[in-house]
C-alpha cells in the first residue's frame, strides 16, 4: 500500500527490482510537487522505518519487503507555528492593553 501525500494513493504489488521512486511513480507520484515529503515504511512487523533523501533518490537498504506499506507524510514547517504564535501572542496582548485603557 502507498499512502498519504500521492496523487492515487492505492494499494501496489510488489516488486523486488522496484525502489522507492517506482512505487511513488505507481501511485501517481507526488502530489506535493515541491517534494516537501518524509517517507516512511512500516514492514510487516510493526517496525517504522525512514527513508533518506539523498542527490540521487531515496536510499531505502531493502527495507520494502512483501506486505509493507509506504506513509508519504507532509513535512511541518515548524517556523510557520511559530510565527502563529508570536502573532497569537502579539494580538493578544493588544487587546489585553485595550481592555486595561477601556476599563480606566
Amino acid at each position: 500500500m502507498v499512502h498519504g501525500q500521492v496523487t492515487f494513493p492505492t494499494a501496489v504489488v510488489y516488486n523486488p527490482k522496484w525502489k522507492i521512486k517506482d512505487y511513488l511513480e505507481n501511485a501517481g507520484g507526488l502530489s506535493n510537487k515541491s517534494g516537501n515529503v518524509e517517507i516512511y515504511v512500516l514492514a510487516r512487523n510493526g517496525s517504522a522505518h525512514k527513508i533518506k533523501k539523498t542527490l540521487f533518490g531515496y536510499k531505502s537498504k531493502n527495507l520494502i519487503q512483501p506486505g509493507s506499506e509506504l506513509y508519504i507524510l507532509p513535512k511541518v514547517d515548524i517556523k510557520g507555528f511559530q510565527a502563529v504564535k508570536e502573532v497569537t501572542s502579539l494580538i493578544y496582548q493588544v487587546a489585553l492593553s485595550a481592555g486595561v485603557l477601556l476599563a480606566l
